[in-house]
């Protein structure tokens, strides 16, 4: 029985992370969160594997741009969760970290760096209601992270041929078996 609700909990955000590695994949969910595309040269998957907080707790997508200038980092959520400010400021710095180290950047320096810029979201493809106000930010640093509902009924995308309205729409269908099966 605790393996059944582990995959529950897990199967959705493993097909997402698998689909939205790619490049392409990346470039269009971008392009429907945020109506700007990316070029496909210009940006690079970085892996986040090393990014774990804890056993089960690690980065889904991030990308960077290719200058370094830029960092997209997001997350699939299927239930609400009030902390995933504070999780997307923990793996922005990690990345930072990486960033760092990767430009041989001297953080004692006298002379100020400039670090990337970046980008925060939740995939969510939950059955309760949740908006970019329901997360809570605690502490005097506050990051905007954009919620963005991505089940198949909520998307405006659902005529379009894409991987994210065509990962929607299997989850969609997988949540009918699964309810049967219970």
């Amino acid at each position: 029985m605790g393996q059944n609700i582990d995959l529950k909990r897990t199967w959705r955000d493993g097909i997402f992370r698998y689909l939205f590695k790619e490049k392409e994949n990346f470039i269009e969910m971008y392009e429907v969160f945020t109506g700007r595309k990316l070029l496909l040269d210009e940006i690079e998957f970085r892996n986040t594997d090393s990014i774990v907080i804890s056993k089960d707790l690690k980065n889904d997508i991030a990308f960077t741009t290719k200058d370094g200038n830029f960092i997209c980092l997001v997350e699939h959520q299927s239930s609400k969760c009030p902390n995933i400010g504070l999780r997307l400021l923990i793996y922005y710095g990690e990345l930072l970290k990486m960033h760092v180290q990767k430009y041989g950047l001297n953080i004692y320096g006298t002379v100020p760096i400039k670090y990337p810029k970046a980008e925060f979201f939740v995939a969510y493809n939950g059955k309760q209601p949740w908006v970019d106000d329901d997360y809570i930010v605690a502490g005097d640093v506050t990051i905007n992270v954009k919620i963005v509902n991505i089940n198949y009924d909520q998307l405006d995308i659902q005529e379009k041929d894409n991987t994210l309205s065509g990962y929607a729409y299997l989850i969609k269908r997988l949540n009918i078996i699964l309810q049967r099966l219970d």
